[in-house]
């Protein structure tokens, strides 16, 4: 943006100044009248902000602008847009400066309509891409939602050669206790990738203080529930799969590109979703969401991480002490990679330095254990119950022969 067109817009446009988590303006709003130009800062346009089927569309950096449908065409917003950096400055235009500021410079017309055009075009790239992703994953007519699964009592393994596991993976006959109802209630989705809406069981949100136990390794226990058997979100009309904090999240170009690659499983794997939890149903939607983290998500060694811990969980209740150990070992390298990669806040990073202590401790590698138990005891205003779980990993190692 020139200084010429900066003097014009001092002189016809205010300055705005928000804070992150602003919501600087709100979806259905019908009294706006304004436009906005970012200048410093980074901002998140959502559908239904707040709400449990709320949508993430785009993040807008400094030159980029928003709210142009309320200032030309006199239509309420569409859209929620909220701070995400520390402060945002924006420009505000209003209808009755508009005319002045886009004749004196035709330039910020051409930027606005060059960009209004390429929104056009992705929003039209992008539907015709969901049609053909409808068309492909789906074998039922006229929108019809796909059948409820068999019981969760029949093997889900349609064809057994299929690459979803690793090898010396079984089927497993750890039965898992039904859920008490007020534990449990059906969540609605929308699968990003398909547009599929559909309804999955997960754990009521009133149920999530009711932890009776946590243990090295951070798996918490909760009454008459175990969280990890809810974890996974599937969607039963394509397959995609992952971590239900992560369901909202992946990286909608990748859909159209890596599609085919998980659709082959909806032919192998007979999964179910009803309410009755199946240990090897559940060991599948965690492989499934491991095979689609790659694959739709930017960064994935975080998600994969929380996946492995899990499966190092499952593989423990089902006394594959093999399995139980592989998921370690994965688990392991990626919370190291995460650690070493990424510039975590204070508290997020003492809790990933216990984390790696124990799983370094797991497989034998006692002098990493001993560097990240250490890091997590000496954190400046660490999390005390962080600092006792430090300590005990080190007394661990100083106290076990076996160590």
């Amino acid at each position: 943006m020139n200084t010429e067109l900066l003097k014009t817009l001092g002189k016809n446009a205010s300055t705005k100044r928000f804070r992150e988590g602003h919501v600087i303006l709100r979806e259905n709003e019908t009294t706006a009248d304004e436009m906005f130009i970012i200048l410093a800062g980074r901002v998140g346009v959502y559908k239904n902000f707040a709400q449990p089927d709320e949508i993430k569309l785009t993040e807008l950096n400094a030159g980029e602008f928003f709210g142009e449908m309320s200032l030309f065409l006199h239509k309420e917003r569409t859209a929620t847009v909220v701070c995400l950096s520390d402060f945002v400055i924006l420009l505000a235009i209003s209808r009755i400066n508009a005319y002045e500021i886009f004749e004196s410079h035709p330039e910020l017309t051409y930027s606005i309509i060059r960009s209004l055009c390429q929104r056009l075009d992705e929003s039209n790239q992008h539907r015709a891409g969901n049609m053909n992703l409808v068309k492909l994953f789906t074998d039922y007519n006229d929108g019809e939602t796909p059948p409820v699964s068999t019981p969760a009592a029949e093997f889900f393994l349609i064809d057994p050669n299929v690459n979803l596991f690793p090898a010396g993976h079984k089927t497993y006959d750890f039965a898992i206790p039904a859920a008490p109802s007020v534990a449990v209630s059906k969540k609605k989705h929308k699968c990003p990738l398909c547009m599929h809406s559909f309804a999955a069981y997960a754990m009521r949100g009133t149920h999530v203080n009711s932890v009776v136990g946590q243990g090295k390794d951070f798996r918490v226990t909760h009454e008459g529930i175990d969280a990890i058997h809810y974890d996974v979100v599937t969607c039963p009309n394509c397959y995609f799969s992952t971590l239900e904090g992560f369901f909202k999240e992946p990286i909608a170009s990748r859909f159209y590109v890596n599609a085919d690659k998980i659709k082959e499983y909806k032919s192998k794997v007979n999964m179910c979703f009803n309410m009755e939890r199946e240990i090897n149903n559940i060991f599948a939607g965690y492989y499934l969401a491991l095979k689609c983290a790659p694959l739709f998500y930017a960064k994935s060694e975080s998600l994969c991480a929380n996946l492995w811990l899990r499966l190092m969980w499952l593989y423990r209740d089902c006394g594959d002490k093999t399995l139980e150990r592989l998921a370690n070992e994965k688990a392991y390298a990626l919370y190291l990679t995460v650690f070493e990669n990424t510039n975590m806040k204070p508290a997020a990073a003492q809790q990933t330095c216990v984390m790696i202590g124990e799983l370094a401790l797991r497989v034998n590698d006692v002098p990493t254990a001993k560097a990240y138990f250490t890091r997590a005891k000496t954190f400046r205003q660490g999390n005390q119950a962080l600092i006792g779980m430090a300590e005990e990993g080190l007394r661990t190692i100083r106290n076990t022969s076996r160590y």
